[in-house]
């Protein structure tokens, strides 16, 4: 009777740690790593196979769940230490999903992962020598110990689950463009827009698949600047090798023409404004370019040539923020935006930082009131 309640708990106890591994890898695989595992995917089959998620998350689950319980035939890892025999699956599980922008650029170094399956295999071979060689404590009563046994086994998963998230913990901004990209592969523009929206920095890469969106929608001079912009001109467009998840040539392609490698974004958009002179997509991108850079007076130029500069009410919002502030730069100017709001926004702004002077938190406070503003990215942008 006695080996038959412990048969009774030890099976209990190998479906619980089965239920617990397989709930946390589908959820990692399908949830939280889905938008990387998705952007691979998608790269890999080029578009022949629609991706599933669900699908590939439960299969991929399935195959380290039964690794692991063929591994334990041999291990034997019983009671407290059952948990332990998902070691090997729970490695496996990190490497496959440790996606980064390596995938695109190259050069992944494997050395970490080559010390962590070292370690890890030999702390799996070293337990189930020794534990195999231990005398189990006999139980009397089952149900006076299972709760122990439950508990000692969750807390080896919580230290292995958090092992695998820091072993498999891709760029954050890597992520968010990841998930930008799935978002508007599925056609959720709006949900893609508000990826990273309130973060205070933005990698180059989320910044130009931001800008491409944008300017699909036609709002590229309206609400650029409302997003962090952490670059120069060079946030507006991808590199030419790929190293995001948007494909470089669908964003030259929406412009007009194609970049020749080594050449910068400014060169790129004058040359496509001169190229492509009807072309409204490459004048925005051009005049956007310009104020990221900070070229005021070039703007101002060339957005005389392509607007009719008189009508404030067809001009964009970051155009007429940039005439606002160069009619406060130069007060010669006499050329005046006939919008009063945002005039009035500008004028608390200035009264805003005059106050504030130098002081260490100015640029905090303001970006809290005015972020969404070209004037705040003139004033304190990176």
């Amino acid at each position: 009777m006695r080996n038959a309640g412990e048969r009774r708990l030890q099976n209990f106890i190998t479906l619980f740690c089965a239920l617990v591994f397989a709930l946390f890898g589908f959820t990692f695989v399908a949830v939280y790593k889905s938008a990387e595992i998705e952007v691979v995917y998608d790269a890999l089959a080029t578009g022949k196979l629609q991706y599933n998620g669900y699908v590939l998350s439960a299969v991929f689950t399935s195959l380290l769940l039964g690794l692991a319980l063929w591994l334990n035939r041999f291990a034997g890892f019983r009671r407290e230490w059952s948990a332990m025999a998902y070691v090997p699956s729970a490695l496996l599980l990190a490497f496959f999903t440790d996606i980064d922008r390596t995938f695109f650029t190259g050069g992944k170094e494997y050395a970490v992962w080559a010390w962590a399956f070292g370690a890890g295999l030999l702390l799996y071979a070293g337990f189930s020598f020794v534990l195999n060689r231990m005398l189990f404590e006999k139980i009397k009563d089952s149900s006076a110990v299972a709760h122990r046994i439950i508990w000692r086994n969750l807390i080896l998963f919580v230290i292995m689950f958090m092992a695998v998230g820091c072993l498999s913990g891709s760029e954050r901004n890597f992520r968010r463009e990841a998930l930008q990209y799935t978002l508007l592969k599925n056609g959720d523009m709006e949900a893609a827009l508000a990826v990273g929206r309130h973060s205070p920095v933005a990698s180059r890469q989320l910044s130009a698949q931001r800008a491409y969106m944008l300017s699909l929608k036609g709002e590229l001079a309206d609400h650029f600047f409302d997003y962090p912009v952490c670059f120069d001109s060079e946030s507006l467009l991808p590199s030419v090798e790929r190293d995001a998840p948007i494909e470089p040539c669908a964003v030259y392609s929406h412009i007009g023409i194609e970049r020749k490698p080594g050449e910068g974004a400014m060169d790129f958009l004058s040359r496509a404004v001169e190229q492509c002179d009807s072309n409204v997509v490459a004048r925005e991108y051009y005049l956007t370019a310009l104020l990221t850079e900070r070229r005021l007076v070039d703007f101002v130029d060339k957005v005389f040539e392509y607007y009719n500069v008189g009508d404030s009410d067809r001009l964009p919002k970051h155009y007429k923020e940039a005439l606002v502030l160069y009619a406060f730069i130069l007060p010669s100017f006499d050329v005046r935006v006939k919008d009063e709001a945002m005039v009035k926004r500008f004028d608390a702004m200035m009264e805003a930082v005059r106050e504030c002077g130098d002081a260490p938190m100015t640029a905090y406070l303001m970006r809290i009131v005015y972020g969404d503003t070209y004037w705040w990215y003139f004033l304190y942008g990176e």
